[in-house]
C-alpha cells in the first residue's frame, strides 16, 4: 500500500511539472470535453481510468510511438492474460500490454487509423504534438492511465479475423472494446459478424464503442445498430487551423488548412474555377481537378476545385494536379448533394502540397455566385493563413457525413446513441506526413466517426474506472442521459449537413457527450444479456437465427418475445398507428437516497398525445428501482410523420434525458 501510495504522489506531482492548461487545451479535444488536469474534475475522480483495459480492434498499433510509452503507468491488473506479439525489436509495456494480429502480416500499424484511434481512447501525455506547427501542445487520450491491448483484425477485416479478434479481446481479460468497423446499414443481427461478436463482449460485461459510418446526413445510413452496442456519431470542437478567403467584392470566407506557409503574399490573385458550368450531377474532370484542357489559364491563380466522396480524387492528388499546371493556391469546397437541397457545412482541414484551404459546400456556392456575377472587374481572391484559433462557439455541431437515424436494423432502436469529437482531431500517427525521419513523435489530423467512438471508448473507461461493477448498459445509460444538447454558445447543437437547422435525436442521438456529468447519472436504465433474448424473438427472427446471435439453443415460444421499443433502453423510439400505444421503462436510483424526480416532456407533439405515469418517481435509496409508462395516443384522422422530443426526469440533484422519436402511421 506504501508503494501504491508513493507512485500515486509521483504521478500527480509529475504531471503537475509537466501540463499547464493553456497547453494541455491547446491539442484540443480531452480540454473540449472539459477535461483538465489542474482544474481536478473526473480525471481525478478517475484516476485518469488508471487499470481499465482498452481492446482496440483496428489496424494495428505503432509501439514505438510515445502515445503509448509506460511512463507513470503501473503494471496491468491480474486479470490481463493477454500476449505481446510484436516483431523484433518492439516489445510491450505497462501502456501498451498487448498486440496481436489476425491473418497475414504483423502486429504493425501500416495505414494509421489503429494508431490514431488507439491514442484518441489512452494515450499517454505527449509534448510537442503538433502536425506542421498547428494544433501545438500536449496530447492525451481521454483515459490517459488506461491500458490498451491491441488487435490487429484488419489486414483485410475478413469476419473470421473481426470474431476472432473479439474473443481474444474477451479471453484476455479487457474491459472495454473500441471497434472502429461497420457494418452495411439494412444487414440483419443474425448476419452481421460485428453484431455477433459484439454481443459475446456484452455478456461478459464488456463495453463495445462503434461509430455510426460516414456515410451521412441522409437518412438511414447510421451502422452499428445492435443495442449492445454504443453507437457513436462525429462532432467538431471548437479549434479551427483557420484561413481566410477575402474574395474581391470584399466577401469574407473562413475555411481550413494543415498547410499554413508564413510567407505567402496577401496580395488580391487572380480566381478561376476550371469546372465553373460544369454541373456537380455530370461528371467533369476539371470541376474536380483531375485534368485541365489549358493549364496555362491557371498559371499564377488561385484555382477553385470541387471534391466528392463520388467524384474526383483525394485532396493532394488534386493539389498535385493544381501545383503542376502552375496555380499559386487551391480552394476546395464539397460538392456533396444533399437530401432536400441542403449544403454541407463541415470542413475538413487536411494536409496539402501548395497553399491551400477547404472550404464548406455553402461558402463553395458563395464562390461560384461571385464569379457568375456580372461585373466587369477581374475576379479575385486573397488568402490570409491564421493558424490555429481556439473558441469557436458554434461548437459541437454535427459533422455533415455522421451516420443518421432511422435505424435500418431495429426500426425500434433510436440511433445514433451520443456523439462526440470526431472531426479534425490530433492523435498519434504511424508515420511522418511532414517526411521527418528524426522522430517517433508523428501525429496526424483526422475526421471520422471512428475517432469519435474512440472518445467515448476513453469515456466508457473513466466511468468503468469509477463504478467498476456497472454494467456496459449502465455506463452506456449514464453517458446518454446526461448528454448536452447545447452548444458552447448555449445555443441548441446544428446539424452541419441540413442547412445548420438544430440536430435532433436521427442526428445526434441524445446529444454530445458529458463525461463528468455522467459520472453521477442519478438514475440509469439498465439491461442485462438475457433481457436481448426477448428483444431478438421480438424482431421476427426464428429460433435458429437467434440461436446464430447468442451461441447457443434458443426457444423462443418459451422465452418469449417484446416489441422493440418495449426494450430497457434509454432513449425512446415509438412506432403508433390508430391505436393508443403503452411502453415501460424501468430506472435503477444510482443517485442519492430520498430523491424525488419530476417528469417533463421537452414539447408538445401535435398529431399525439403522450403522457407518463406515474409523473413523479420517489426513490428512497441507492439501488431502488423504478417502473414507468408512456403512453401514446394518436390524434383522429391526424397526418402521418415522425415527430421528435425528449423526456426528462429532474431532481433538485440530477437531470435524466432520453430523446423520443415517434413514429405516427409512418
Amino acid at each position: 500500500m506504501g508503494n501504491q501510495i508513493c507512485f500515486q504522489i509521483i504521478f500527480f506531482c509529475a504531471l503537475n511539472l509537466l501540463l499547464l492548461p493553456s497547453a494541455l487545451g491547446s491539442t484540443r479535444s480531452p480540454g473540449f470535453l472539459g477535461l483538465n488536469h489542474n482544474a481536478g474534475g473526473i480525471w481525478r475522480e478517475s484516476n485518469y481510468g488508471r487499470g481499465v483495459i482498452i481492446g482496440v480492434l483496428s489496424g494495428g498499433v505503432t509501439p514505438g510511438h510515445p502515445s503509448f510509452a509506460d511512463d507513470w503507468i503501473p503494471p496491468p491488473p491480474r486479470k490481463w492474460r493477454g500476449r505481446c506479439d510484436l516483431p523484433a525489436p518492439y516489445t510491450c509495456n505497462n501502456k501498451l500490454i498487448g498486440a496481436r494480429v489476425f491473418g497475414s502480416g504483423t502486429a504493425l500499424d501500416t495505414e494509421g487509423d489503429g494508431t490514431h484511434t488507439s491514442s484518441l481512447a489512452a494515450g499517454n501525455f505527449v509534448k510537442g504534438a503538433n502536425v506542421f506547427g498547428n494544433a501545438y501542445g500536449i496530447a492525451a487520450g481521454i483515459a490517459p492511465r488506461a491500458h490498451i491491448a491491441s488487435y490487429k483484425v484488419c489486414g483485410d477485416c475478413s469476419e473470421s479475423d473481426i470474431l476472432a479478434g473479439v474473443d481474444a479481446a474477451i479471453h484476455d481479460g479487457v474491459d472495454i472494446i473500441l471497434m472502429p468497423l461497420g457494418s452495411a446499414p439494412s444487414i440483419v443481427f443474425y448476419d452481421s459478424v460485428t453484431a455477433i461478436a459484439t454481443f459475446r463482449a456484452a455478456e461478459r460485461g464488456i463495453l463495445v464503442s462503434m461509430p455510426a459510418s460516414n456515410r451521412g446526413p441522409s437518412r438511414g445510413t447510421v451502422r452499428n445498430g445492435a443495442p449492445w452496442v454504443l453507437t457513436v456519431g462525429a462532432s467538431t470542437i471548437d479549434r479551427r487551423i483557420l484561413v481566410t478567403a477575402v474574395l474581391g467584392n470584399s466577401g469574407r470566407l473562413n475555411g481550413e488548412s494543415n498547410h499554413q506557409p508564413k510567407n505567402f503574399p496577401s496580395k488580391a490573385l487572380p480566381l478561376v474555377f476550371p469546372g465553373l458550368h460544369s454541373d456537380h450531377l455530370a461528371y467533369n474532370p476539371e470541376r474536380y481537378c483531375e485534368s485541365f484542357a489549358n493549364t496555362t489559364l491557371l498559371q499564377g491563380k488561385i484555382v477553385v476545385c470541387a471534391e466528392s466522396r463520388e467524384n474526383g480524387g483525394d485532396a493532394i492528388t488534386m493539389g498535385q494536379n493544381v501545383k503542376d499546371a502552375g496555380a499559386a493556391a487551391m480552394i476546395l469546397f464539397n460538392d456533396e448533394e444533399m437530401e432536400g437541397g441542403g449544403r454541407d457545412y463541415t470542413i475538413m482541414s487536411r494536409n496539402h502540397v501548395l497553399p491551400a484551404m477547404a472550404l464548406s459546400n455553402a461558402d463553395g456556392q458563395r464562390i461560384i455566385a461571385y464569379l457568375n456575377s456580372a461585373t466587369s472587374r477581374p475576379k479575385t481572391a486573397r488568402l490570409y493563413f491564421r493558424g490555429t484559433v481556439i473558441g469557436d462557439r458554434t461548437a459541437p455541431t454535427v459533422a455533415s457525413y455522421s451516420g443518421r437515424g432511422s435505424n435500418q436494423q431495429s426500426r425500434g432502436i433510436l440511433k445514433p446513441d451520443i456523439i462526440g469529437p470526431g472531426q479534425n482531431i490530433l492523435g498519434a500517427w504511424h508515420e511522418s506526413v511532414e517526411n521527418k525521419s528524426n522522430t517517433d513523435s508523428n501525429f496526424n489530423i483526422q475526421s471520422g466517426t471512428s475517432f469519435a467512438s474512440a472518445h467515448l471508448a476513453g469515456a466508457a473507461a473513466l466511468l468503468k474506472s469509477i463504478h467498476p461493477k456497472w454494467s456496459p448498459a449502465a455506463i452506456k445509460s449514464a453517458l446518454m442521459t446526461t448528454a448536452d444538447q447545447r452548444n458552447h454558445a448555449n445555443k441548441p447543437i446544428q446539424d452541419g449537413g441540413y442547412q445548420l437547422n438544430n440536430a435532433g435525436p436521427f442526428a445526434m442521438g441524445s446529444g454530445h457527450v458529458n463525461i463528468q456529468k455522467a459520472a453521477d447519472p442519478g438514475l440509469i436504465y439498465d439491461t442485462h444479456p438475457a433481457d436481448y433474448l426477448p428483444y431478438l424473438c421480438g424482431l421476427s427472427y426464428t429460433d435458429d437465427e437467434v440461436r446464430q446471435i447468442v451461441n447457443r439453443t434458443v426457444n423462443c415460444s418459451v422465452i418469449g418475445s417484446i416489441r422493440e421499443s418495449d426494450l430497457n433502453y434509454p432513449s425512446l423510439n415509438l412506432h403508433v398507428f390508430d391505436e393508443p400505444v403503452t411502453f415501460n421503462r424501468t430506472v435503477t436510483n444510482v443517485g442519492l437516497d430520498n430523491e424525488v424526480y419530476t417528469a417533463e416532456f421537452s414539447s408538445t407533439f401535435p398529431t399525439v398525445d403522450i403522457a407518463v405515469e406515474p409523473r413523479i418517481l420517489k426513490c428512497k435509496k441507492k439501488n431502488q428501482k423504478l417502473t414507468y409508462r408512456v403512453t401514446v395516443t394518436p390524434h383522429a384522422n391526424a397526418t402521418s410523420g415522425i415527430l421528435e422530443g425528449s423526456l426528462t426526469w429532474t431532481s433538485s440533484h440530477h437531470s435524466v434525458r432520453s430523446p423520443v422519436a415517434v413514429f405516427h402511421n409512418y
